[in-house]
């Protein structure tokens, strides 16, 4: 958003070069992260959290991708790539923490008895 207060060009151009790098950053993520989904165990809370984290990220990907279709390199973006680059960023603090929960909480990728069905790290448990 700095750029609407600047005529400096590259405020513009450096977040479309960000999420021309990003986006195959995250396909290229996500089949590992399938993978070690698919390792957690069913039934549990971890598989849960995992799917959630995982669609979740899928989301904001999307939201990204659009994002980066709206707009030009050396043009200000609209306001509908504004809308869904701040919508993929929210989406990306949410599916931070549930990732967070995954490994943190969970002990998944970590701890080979990790606690899978741990009671929640905010809120009821």
């Amino acid at each position: 958003m700095a750029f609407l207060n600047s005529a400096r060009a590259v405020l513009f151009t450096a977040p479309y070069w960000v999420l021309t790098g990003g986006l195959p950053g995250a396909a290229v993520a996500a089949p590992f992260g399938f993978m070690d989904w698919t390792a957690i165990p069913r039934g549990t809370r971890a598989r849960r959290i995992g799917a959630l984290h995982g669609g979740g990220n899928t989301i904001v990907s999307l939201l990204f991708l659009a994002a980066w279709l709206l707009r030009e390199p050396r043009s200000v973006p609209p306001l509908n790539s504004l809308v869904c680059a701040w919508l993929a960023v929210a989406g990306a603090l949410v599916t931070a923490w549930l990732g967070g929960e995954l490994v943190c909480r969970l002990g998944v990728g970590v701890d080979e008895d990790a606690g899978l069905d741990a009671p929640r790290s905010v809120g009821r448990s």
